[in-house]
Parts: structure tokens; sequence; C-alpha cells
């Protein structure tokens, strides 16, 4: 019985199709949305006060090869418990971008030496922008390690994002 329990699941695996395959399924494209996403996107952090805006942004730039995009982000994606400190900021590439359908996946990886004290503004691209516009860097160690996301894209407007962690779950809104 065990044996042919393994055997169906193996042949139903099998069977799978991988809609991503380009090959298989010539009408849906590797990397591609029929959306236009290119902009800028929001996450309102719930919990702002007058003295810190905790907001979270991605930027998302499209050209002939698919698209590139930039996360905008507080510490708190790599702590697991921030307790008597204000967050750190950082800007960083989206690794391992990748756009199908209603489908977006990425990694954010970031040293301590990415973070910085302040938000950084959106037209700054990496930390060493921000340190050469006069940015410093936070002086708090909390050896961040790389994050996966996965999400949802609902429409052109609209990005809802999942991780690993319950403070990952995130909702952007486009911008511009």
């Amino acid at each position: 019985m065990k044996t042919l329990l393994l055997a169906s699941l193996i042949l139903l695996a099998w069977e799978i199709p991988n809609f991503n395959d380009p090959e298989i399924y010539p009408g849906i494209q590797k990397g591609k949305s029929s959306y236009d996403l290119s902009g800028t996107y929001e996450y309102i952090y719930p919990f702002n006060s007058e003295d810190l805006i905790e907001n979270q942004y991605i930027i998302l730039i499209k050209s002939k090869e698919g698209y590139s995009g930039w996360y905008y982000g507080t510490s708190d994606e790599f702590d697991e418990a921030r307790e008597g400190y204000l967050p750190a900021f950082f800007v960083a590439e989206m690794l391992n971008l990748k756009i199908s359908n209603d489908t977006i996946r990425f990694n954010l990886a970031i040293t301590d030496n990415d973070l910085l004290t302040k938000s950084v503004t959106l037209k700054l691209r990496s930390t060493e922008e921000a340190i050469k516009a006069g940015y410093s860097k936070w002086s708090n160690k909390i050896n961040p390690t790389p994050k996966e996301y996965w999400g949802l894209i609902i429409n052109s407007n609209q990005i809802s994002l999942k991780g690993a962690d319950e403070f990952q779950n995130k909702t952007f809104n486009k911008k511009k």
C-alpha cells in the first residue's frame, strides 16, 4: 500500500505542469507580468509617530530584460525583537527578483554596515550613495541574515508581500 501511494505521488509530481516554462506554455513569459509595475510602492507602517516614520518602499524599474528593484526598509526586517532602541534604515537591491504573471519573489541581504540612522531618500540606490550623501551608520549590531519574500501582484497599483515571519507580511500601494 505504501509503495502504491509513493508511486502515485511521484507520478502526480511528474505530471504537475511548470507554468513558467516558456517552451511548454509560450503564452506565459518568465519574468513578465501583464501589468506595468514600474514605479514606487509604499507600505505605511501602522505604528508611526510624529517623531518616527517607519514606512517602507519598493521601487521597480522595467527594462528590456525585465525588472530591477530596490527595497527601502528598517532593521526590523532582520531583527527578532527591537527593545530599547530606534530602528535603523537601509536601501538594498532586490536580489533574484522574479516577476511572473501575478507573483513576485525576491531576496534581501544586508550587513550591519548597510544600516543607517535615518530613512534613506528614494533617489539613492545603495549604502555607498547614502554615506556619500551624508548619512551616518547605525551603531547597534544585529547580525542580519538574508530574507526571502514572495507575494501577489494584486493589480498594477498593489503588491502584497509574504515572508517567513508575520512581520514581513505587508501590502504596498503604488505612489507614482
